[in-house]
């Protein structure tokens, strides 16, 4: 009743009143109650467990669960112990265990969502890989491609993959092009899934999936020591698998991870430098800076936010794509952050002030380019935020008016989004601030009641 459901509501009375009327049931029904919820906590402290790092740990109570799952006949809450417990096994290296208990899930006699059944025997294929049977592995990565609920291709435009496929497993003599279809392949689409899964913040998934494209990169580069593509791509797995334990909040392992990707790099750059690796190791250096800046070890951080801004500044010198100017930015911000909490003010302006130069030609362009106008109002934003930190407030108050002269136009071009009006609410707060600070008490009211005022408004439409 509560959650507006008067059906549910009235089928609940129903069954409760049967319930009531024959005792002996209830009893019978209490002890199942019992064994469900004894499963149910079993599932929990396994999850807990494995996401924990413990993944040895967690099996045994994984195994449980779905053992008294499948008693009770519950086969979806079944299922999920499984898919949890093929990982745990996975995690731990036990490969014949995992392949037993994905294979499991995989023939239950229930229906299983696309996308579930698809990430499962994606990870299946890996495993058998790694056991040593790449025409089992050939075979499932088969079925695969016509589970992807993801890859746009229906039967007709997977026909010539299969064939390919099945042609390939009754040849000897093409194992090898085989295998490098069947990884390369492979390693790309969970990449594509687990970027999927943490844009929707299904952090433990993408984790999962990301591990295992890592390991069909590792595997790929252990075959074949010395070979640059296969490197870029084992340190493209580790960048990769680094940044989702970020997102999970598992900072120790994400910075194991991101270490291998900058070091990987590094010895790619020494050799045969392209921009894409330089792109890809900057991206490295200021993810681990991050999580360096979270673990409060400062001077690492400021090290690694240092070197991707010089490494971002150089290619946007040479090339000012979209996506240089987007990183050299968010390391620039990220750089003054760093600065400004160290004491060192002006060069939290100078950066500031760069993230701006890198934006103001932009943002003067007819028609208005959106992206400049959003970036060129964060960094006066920013410039003026830092100014008020410092005490300089007759310095803050230029950049502010500019950063919510900015937020103005942009709202303006997309009505109603909610960032960009929340965006220029804090702006138009941090100038009634400046104002006040500069004793300019009329204009301090006047700014800091409109964003009180639109901040209201805001709430209103979207509590």
């Amino acid at each position: 009743d509560l959650f507006g459901s008067p059906g549910k509501a009235q089928a609940a009375r129903v069954r409760g009143a049967e319930i009531l009327q024959h005792p002996p049931a209830l009893v019978s029904g209490s002890n199942k109650l019992r064994q469900f919820l004894q499963a149910r906590d079993w599932l929990a402290l396994g999850n807990q467990l494995r996401h924990l790092g413990r993944a040895d740990g967690a099996q045994a109570y994984l195994v449980r669960a779905a053992t008294a799952f499948g008693e009770l006949d519950r086969p979806s809450q079944e299922l999920l112990a499984l898919s949890e417990l093929g990982r745990a096994q996975i995690e731990t290296a036990e490969w014949a265990l995992a392949e037993q208990t994905l294979s499991r899930f995989l023939a239950a006699q229930w229906w299983i969502p696309p996308m579930k059944r698809f990430d499962e025997r994606t990870l299946l294929a890996s495993v058998q890989q790694r056991l040593g049977r790449p025409k089992d592995a050939a075979a499932t990565l088969a079925a695969v491609v016509g589970d992807d609920p993801r890859s746009g291709m229906g039967q007709a435009g997977t026909s010539g993959s299969r064939q390919h496929l099945s042609f390939a497993t009754d040849k000897d003599a093409v194992q090898g092009e085989l295998q490098a279809i069947l990884l390369s392949g492979t390693q790309d689409l969970l990449g594509r899934i687990a970027l999927e899964a943490s844009s929707q913040g299904e952090w433990a998934d993408a984790v999962g999936l990301s591990e295992s494209a890592l390991d069909i990169a590792q595997q790929r580069a252990d075959a074949s020591p010395g070979n640059p593509e296969l490197q870029e791509r084992l340190a493209d797995a580790h960048l990769l698998t680094g940044s989702q334990f970020v997102g999970l909040g598992q900072l120790d392992r994400a910075t194991r991870h991101l270490i291998q990707a900058v070091g990987i790099y590094d010895v790619l750059l020494e050799f045969a430098p392209t921009n894409e690796q330089a792109s890809s190791l900057a991206l490295a250096l200021w993810t681990l800076g991050i999580v360096q800046s979270a673990l409060g070890e400062s001077d690492a951080s400021a090290a690694s936010f240092n070197r991707a801004v010089r490494i971002w500044g150089h290619l946007h010198d040479h090339s000012p794509e979209l996506d240089v100017r987007q990183g050299f930015s968010a390391a620039l911000r990220s750089l003054a952050g760093v600065h400004l909490s160290h004491g060192r003010g002006e060069d939290a302006i100078d950066c500031a002030n760069r993230l701006i130069r890198i934006w103001q030609a932009d943002a003067e362009h007819v028609p208005v380019d959106f992206d400049a106008q959003r970036e060129l109002a964060f960094a006066n934003e920013m410039l003026g935020l830092i100014y008020l930190q410092l005490g300089r407030n007759d310095e803050a108050e230029a950049p502010l008016w500019r950063s919510v002269a900015g937020w103005e136009l942009v709202g303006g071009l997309v009505p109603g989004s909610r960032d960009e009006e929340a965006e220029l609410g804090v702006s138009r707060f941090l100038l009634g601030v400046a104002y006040g600070k500069l004793d300019n008490l009329s204009e301090a009211i006047d700014a800091l009641s409109q964003s009180v005022s639109e901040g209201l408004s805001m709430v209103e439409r979207d509590p």
